[in-house]
Order: C-alpha cells, then structure tokens, then sequence
C-alpha cells in the first residue's frame, strides 16, 4: 500500500491530467474552451488557488499552482467532475473522461522549479510537435508571476 499524500498549506504543484485512453476530449472548440476555462475559474475561486499557468492539450491538462490551505484534492475533484460532465455532453458521450490512474500533483519546493515546470507547461504543445512555436498555440496561458504576484 501507497503512502498517503501530504498536502501543505502554501505547497505549489504541477499537476497532470489525462483523458480515458488518450482520447482527444479536450480538442479545441469554442464549447470545450468555454467550458474548462468557466470551470477551472470557478475551481480556482471556490478553492482559493494561486493558478500561475496552464496549458491543455487535446488528451491532457497540466496546471501550475499554489495552493494556501492544503485543499488541492477537493479542488481537484470539482475540476474534474464538472470538465467531466460538461464537455462529455457537449460531445453526446457519457463514459468515462478522465483516465484512471493518471492524477499527478508533483510538489514544487523552490521558485526555480515553479519556474521550470511553468517552461515545461507553456512548452508543451511545441515539444508534442503541434506547432512551430509557444505563441502559435491559443491555449497556454500564464496568470501569476512564480512569487503569486
């Protein structure tokens, strides 16, 4: 058996998501932005997150975040049952849409690794082969400063 998970009050994480055998749920339309975009605000409000960046792809999410009461599962869970519901109507669907197994929050202990996980983030769609460069890919956002400012 697994250890439990530590969550610590003002621990920043990079987590990862991935959708049910790769699937290309999260494919970029105006419906499937609106709603991850609606939902990730609301779970970042509910929860009193610190979002610094994001990017999702076609078959996987990553966020940066800080997260000041230790509340990252609960916060977790919203987004990923309401994405879930959500987009999964909107494509006529209703099996499962996150894949199991594949939740990772890795703790970020310094500025630098909030920093380099934020490269490897917004990085993400150029390293996949999905475009020529950062700016080329509408999704990726930065919202904070690594500091939170």
């Amino acid at each position: 058996m697994t250890a439990p998970r530590q969550f610590v009050a003002d621990a920043s994480y990079l987590v990862t998501r991935r959708c049910a055998q790769r699937q290309f749920l999260l494919k970029p339309s105006k419906t499937t932005n609106e709603v991850f975009l609606y939902v990730l605000a609301l779970a970042v409000q509910r929860f009193d997150m610190r979002l610094h960046a994001f990017c999702v792809l076609s078959n996987h999410v990553h966020l940066i975040l800080t997260d000041p009461h230790a509340r990252l599962p609960a916060f977790q869970q919203l987004l990923d049952a309401l994405v879930a519901r959500a987009v999964n109507a909107s494509l006529g669907r209703w099996e499962a849409f996150w894949a199991p197994d594949t939740y990772s929050a890795v703790r970020l202990v310094s500025r630098s690794d909030i920093v380099e996980k934020t490269a490897y983030v917004l990085a993400n769609p150029v390293a996949a082969g999905l475009v020529a460069t950062g700016s080329a890919w509408a999704r990726p956002v930065v919202l904070a400063r690594a500091d939170g400012r």
